[in-house]
């Protein structure tokens, strides 16, 4: 089970961060943590929807995005975001290199989705 970790954001307000752990003797430990930066507005449907930002930090390297959202007026949801992640990641793993899905992380976000992909399956599949 992922470990929901209360932290102080750049706003120093609390903010609740699911925190999952990667790790073997060959990659080292990497952490992937998934937070709700806010909420974004969609005047054509007039509703608001959950924005998500994650960050994977590995012993040599680091990457930070908020490109997963929630659904037009959810409220939000650190599980989804974190099993809408765990998809993206496990699509780009198994994409052949001229679909689109191939180019959705870096290479080197790939190639850990790959690594890990045992790992993510499971934590995807724990996640309520």
């Amino acid at each position: 089970m992922p470990k929901k970790k209360i932290e102080s954001n750049d706003d120093s307000t609390d903010t609740p961060i699911l925190d999952f752990d990667f790790g073997d003797s060959w990659e080292g430990e990497s952490t992937l943590k998934v937070w709700c930066d806010g909420r974004d507005y969609d005047p054509s449907k007039e509703t608001y929807r959950p924005v998500y930002s994650y960050s994977i930090v590995t012993p040599k390297w680091k990457y930070d995005a908020n490109d997963i959202y929630g659904a037009p007026n959810e409220l939000p949801n650190l599980g989804l975001a974190s099993k809408s992640l765990f998809a993206f990641l496990l699509q780009c793993v198994e994409a052949k290199e001229e679909s689109e899905n191939y180019g959705l992380f870096p290479p080197q976000v790939r190639e850990w989705a790959n690594h890990f992909s045992d790992q993510i399956t499971i934590k995807y599949t724990q996640i309520t």
